[in-house]
C-alpha cells in the first residue's frame, strides 16, 4: 500500500465562520507522465471505473480516493439545461483489487475482476451549480506546490469541463481548500438525501463563506 499511501489524506470537517478561514491553495494536480508506472497504472483503471464522470456533459467533478476503503467520484452534470448532482461509488477498494489483480495476472495471467459502480443522482437547482461552479473555478486558479505528503488518508482531486485541475492533501478544515471538500462531501450527501432543500441550503451557505474568504 506504500505508493498508494504517500498521496492520500485525512478528510476533517467542522464548521467556522469565514473571517477565521485559512487563505491556502489546492496544489497542482498529478499528471500520469510523472508517476509511477504502479500509480499511473491504477489512475487509468480509476478514470475507467468512473468512464461516467468524464463525460462532457459532467460540469465538475471530485475523484475521491481513500488508502483503505472503496473510491468515489462526486460532481454535477447538465442535460437539457438542467443540473443534476452525481456520487458513483465503487462496490469494492480497487487499488485492493488492483493489487490482487496484478499479482495473480503475474502468476498466472488471469484477468482481472470487474468492479461494479453504483450510483445516486438527483436534479439541483442553477443557483446551487453556479455558486459551486464558481467554488471550483476559483480555487483552481488559485495553485501552488506545497510540501512533499505524509501517509494515509485521502486524496481529494478537483476538475472542471475546461480542464482547470488540481488536488488536496490533508486540508486543515477551517482552511479554503478543507471548505472545497466539505463543499464535495454534502453534494455527495445530497445525492442520497430525502431532503434535498436543506442541503441545498447548506451547500450555499457554505459555498458563500469560501467565495467571501477568497475576496
Amino acid at each position: 500500500m506504500y505508493f498508494k499511501s504517500i498521496i492520500f489524506i485525512i478528510l476533517i470537517t467542522t464548521n467556522v465562520c469565514a473571517a477565521d478561514m485559512e487563505k491556502n491553495q489546492l496544489e497542482p494536480d498529478l499528471s500520469i507522465f510523472t508517476g509511477f508506472r504502479i500509480l499511473t497504472d491504477y489512475y487509468s483503471k480509476v478514470v475507467q471505473l468512473f468512464s461516467k464522470a468524464y463525460d462532457p456533459s459532467v460540469k465538475i467533478r471530485t475523484v475521491i480516493l481513500p488508502s483503505f476503503e472503496p473510491e468515489y467520484v462526486i460532481g454535477i452534470r447538465e442535460k437539457e439545461n438542467k443540473y443534476y448532482a452525481f456520487k458513483l461509488f465503487a462496490k469494492k477498494h480497487l487499488w485492493a483489487e488492483y493489487q490482487k489483480g496484478r499479482d495473480k495476472t503475474i502468476l498466472d495471467n488471469s484477468p482481472q475482476r470487474e468492479i461494479e459502480v453504483q450510483e445516486s443522482q438527483v436534479e439541483i437547482s442553477p443557483q446551487v451549480y453556479r455558486i459551486l461552479d464558481e467554488c471550483w473555478h476559483k480555487m483552481l486558479q488559485k495553485i501552488e506546490y506545497k510540501q512533499p505528503h505524509g501517509l494515509g488518508g485521502t486524496t481529494y482531486h478537483f476538475s472542471t469541463f475546461d480542464m482547470l485541475a488540481g488536488r488536496a492533501w490533508s486540508p486543515n478544515p477551517n482552511s479554503q481548500t478543507g471548505y472545497l471538500v466539505k463543499l464535495t462531501e454534502q453534494l455527495g450527501e445530497l445525492t442520497e438525501s430525502n431532503d434535498s432543500k436543506t442541503i441545498e441550503k447548506t451547500i450555499q451557505n457554505t459555498a458563500k463563506s469560501l467565495l467571501n474568504s477568497l475576496k
